[in-house]
């Protein structure tokens, strides 16, 4: 007996899904993508500790987001998966590299500023934590690579098992949820709307990766990841904005016209994101998608 099935309207394209059954039809499985996502972690791993290069601890925090959303699916398709013991030995290395990286931002952010001597002291205490903390990532270093090694080897097998409905079921849910934070406007989610953007793209990368076939078009694939790079820069003046309100002291006029740009460029973002998700309607029929509870 064949379950229910729904309708998805992607700007003018139809595409027709069925709800998650035993049988499987996939052609090809996650498997080797998740391996190679494991070995990529190790080898940015590997690299940073040689190099200090922060391009290679970029790469690893985004390689580890990736693996993250995968976790997420896996969730998603079976509730007894243990998505909090798969995604700690992770969260500690993603954590940690972040944790580095916002002090090289932060120190290259003040450098800009025509700085008082408070500014001056904070970029010192963010030299102090850039290199005192790459240097207990250098020491944890084979923590983290048992870490990877580790979870490679326990979750390979679920891995295997999923196929591209359950991702693709997955992908839609984050549509929805997606939806529900734009409608909702508030300038303190707009962090959250990001990770649900990547969240999407990620999962479109991992239904290429099954059967070579992709939910959303180039086009729109290009669309929302313009849009989630100018959310991440909104978001990093909207820190260096919070910093400099409480820890320099330049004149109140400057920080009220930094507030200003912000005020007026969120509510952009907002027009442009309401735009876009206006594009997507998951439907049965003509009926618009269903929000989502938060």
């Amino acid at each position: 007996m064949r379950n229910k099935s729904f309708s998805v309207t992607v700007t003018g394209r139809r595409i027709f899904a069925e709800e998650i059954s035993d049988m499987s039809s996939k052609s090809e499985t996650l498997s080797r993508y998740f391996d190679k996502l494991c070995t990529r972690a190790e080898e940015d791993i590997q690299r940073y500790v040689l190099t200090a290069d922060p391009a290679a601890l970029q790469k690893l925090r985004v390689t580890l987001k990736k693996t993250d959303t995968l976790l997420l699916v896996l969730r998603f398709s079976d509730e007894n998966f243990d998505y909090k013991r798969f995604r700690y030995p992770l969260k500690r290395i993603f954590d940690h590299a972040g944790l580095i990286r916002e002090a090289m931002l932060m120190t290259t952010r003040l450098e800009r500023v025509s700085a008082p001597e408070s500014i001056a002291d904070a970029f010192t205490r963010f030299e102090e934590i850039k290199d005192s903390e790459r240097a207990l990532f250098v020491y944890k270093a084979g923590i983290y690579l048992r870490g990877i090694k580790k979870e490679r080897n326990d979750l390979n097998a679920k891995v295997e098992r999923l196929d591209h409905k359950q991702v693709r079921m997955f992908l839609k849910y984050q549509l929805r949820r997606l939806q529900h934070l734009i409608k909702r406007k508030d300038a303190g989610q707009l962090h959250n709307v990001r990770k649900k953007i990547k969240r999407v793209l990620y999962a479109n990368e991992f239904l290429r990766e099954l059967n070579g076939k992709s939910f959303l078009s180039a086009a729109e694939l290009a669309q929302w990841d313009v849009l989630q790079n100018a959310v991440g820069q909104w978001n990093d003046r909207r820190e260096m904005f919070s910093f400099l309100a409480e820890n320099s002291s330049l004149p109140p006029v400057s920080l009220t016209e930094q507030q200003s740009g912000l005020e007026k460029d969120s509510t952009q973002l907002w027009n442009m994101l309401d735009i876009r998700m206006k594009m997507i309607a998951v439907s049965s029929g003509k009926k618009k998608m269903n929000p989502v509870k938060s």
